[in-house]
């Protein structure tokens, strides 16, 4: 159902021989192909599978439970091994509610919301997995403007999930209030089952907001699970902390604006992430920090989450290639980018 505008190809997810890709501009008002465009930027997901060398597209195209006009749903993805489970974020929602399938009304103005499917059976292995209906999943503190769904992430069983708010505004992660603006949260989400509905009863949920509450710091821009589900990473691209590498101090000077964080989170199985104090994490920071680079923009994690990749795309550095010829000292190849692996 290809159409002007639709940004497919905005968001991606591949697992194995399944691939989920979001076009976060789509405007069908149904599940069908619908070209009467009714649903302004209400957005899509679409499934693909591969087969003896071809791509099969499940015949199914993947729409909220609640289809409604720039929510842009498809804005990211993730799934998980074996496409058991899919996420999909639309960061643009308004419902006011909170939770697992609220009822609620479009009176949050850009809330957000996250769709979970899971594979319900049916056809061959490598054809594209059947899925059931969504269920909706609200932050549990919905707040206008919070982006809930911005970025999401999953683990390779599906029993831990996280969904990034770069736009939340509270300064407290112990009574979330709305004193400050955009510092952002992140929702983690830990539940014994991959393949039936989750509800508020059979779902741990984990509010973690960063080491520096910072206004503008959009913590949750990005977030990734190690495949394991062990390790959690969330970007803070607007952080303006001066300081470099790992585990440096969080209460450095914010005199580097628009630098860039990552918090690296570590649990144990039997247990959710916490940023409380004594949490086990770690504070990430480019080697050559720099004003502007949006350290974050981009993370990262493998299976067993021992290895970490961050991207800056507006880091300045003039170098090509890796390490030694990369010259991060000079900054004269304007948001040339970079890429940095712990």
């Amino acid at each position: 159902d290809v159409d002007t505008e639709d940004k497919f190809g905005f968001a991606l997810a591949l697992r194995g021989t399944t691939l989920l890709i979001g076009a976060p501009h789509q405007d069908s008002p149904t599940e069908d192909i619908d070209v009467t465009n009714a649903a302004v930027d209400s957005g899509a997901a679409y499934v693909f599978s591969a087969s003896s060398g071809a791509w099969l597209q499940s015949p199914r195209i993947l729409k909220a439970s609640n289809i409604g006009n720039g929510d842009n749903f498809g804005s990211s993805v993730a799934m998980t091994a074996g496409a058991s489970v899919l996420l999909v974020g639309a960061p643009a929602e308004d419902g006011d509610g909170f939770g697992v399938d609220p009822i609620d009304t479009d009176t949050k103005s850009n809330s957000g919301a996250v769709y979970r499917f899971f594979a319900i059976g049916g056809g061959l292995p490598e054809d594209p997995p059947t899925l059931s209906a969504p269920q909706r999943l609200k932050a549990s503190n919905s707040g206008a403007e919070d982006q809930y769904g911005a970025a999401v992430a999953i683990d390779s069983s599906g029993t831990a999930f996280a969904v990034g708010a770069p736009g939340e505004d509270s300064t407290s992660v112990e009574n979330p209030n709305e004193d400050g603006s955009n510092i952002g949260a992140v929702y983690a989400y830990v539940t014994t089952t991959t393949t039936a509905v989750i509800d508020n009863a059979s779902v741990s949920v984990a509010y973690l907001k960063p080491g520096r509450r910072e206004n503008d710091a959009a913590f949750g821009t990005s977030v990734a699970i190690s495949g394991n589900g062990t390790v959690l990473s969330a970007s803070s691209p607007g952080e303006s902390a001066t300081e470099i590498g790992v585990d440096g101090r969080v209460d450095a000077p914010l005199t580097t604006p628009d630098s860039g964080a990552v918090e690296l989170l570590v649990r144990s199985l039997d247990s959710n992430w916490s940023t409380l104090p004594g949490a086990a994490r770690h504070y990430v920071k480019a080697i050559n920090t720099g004003v502007g680079d949006a350290f974050g923009h981009t993370t990262a994690l493998n299976e067993d989450g021992n290895t970490l990749v961050v991207g800056a795309p507006n880091e300045d550095g003039n170098g090509t290639n890796l390490d030694g010829n990369n010259n991060p000292s000079d900054d004269s190849a304007t948001d040339a980018g970079a890429v940095y692996l712990y």
